[in-house]
């Protein structure tokens, strides 16, 4: 992957690499969207310290700048609110295809900020980035996200039985959604 803009911007968001100066606000936006995020996402099996989410602030930026990950921070650009994560990660065998990961501050769900950040993404990625494919996985019980991964022009490939338990302890499966240049 082409290394990734300083900051990509969309209608209401700025998107930027994380820094582990705002730790505080997404220390808050954690603890404040704990039980949604305990829910479905496995990074949040208990609250975070603020020390504890500098130090993967850190890390995360570490790997930022050696183009190991790249994890991201969403803002609005109208107050500059911290709203969320989101991120092009290599979790997929071929370097060429990157997984987008998402979440969204409580206060600010249902606003489809995750959606405009996903399009935003998949259009740096597949474009300027020189990607040839993103991949979305969510819990088929998570219907938001994928809602999400539908509404940014992403398709389901597959449903995997994969003896998945959510991080909230509900068995189910993983629906995984594909994008590529083609489409």
């Amino acid at each position: 992957m082409r290394p990734f803009p300083d900051v990509l911007e969309s209608e209401r968001l700025v998107i930027r690499p994380v820094d582990p100066g705002s730790a505080t606000l997404v220390n808050a936006a954690i603890r404040e969207s704990f039980r949604e995020l305990h829910e479905w996402m496995p990074w949040a099996e208990r609250l975070p310290c603020l020390a504890e989410t500098e130090a993967h602030l850190v890390q995360q930026q570490e790997r930022f700048r050696s183009g190991t990950d790249c994890a991201l921070g969403m803002w609005l650009r109208s107050t500059g609110a911290f709203v969320g994560g989101t991120g092009l990660h290599p979790r997929l065998p071929d370097p060429t295809w990157r997984e987008i990961g998402y979440w969204i501050h409580s206060a600010h769900a249902g606003r489809g900020l995750a959606t405009e950040a996903v399009r935003a993404l998949a259009a740096a990625a597949l474009g300027p980035l020189g990607l040839a494919g993103l991949q979305i996985k969510a819990s088929e019980r998570n219907v938001a996200s994928q809602r999400v991964a539908l509404r940014s022009g992403f398709l389901q490939e597959a449903i995997l039985d994969d003896g998945r338990v959510d991080p909230g302890g509900h068995p189910s499966r993983t629906v995984v959604f594909v994008r590529t240049r083609e489409h």
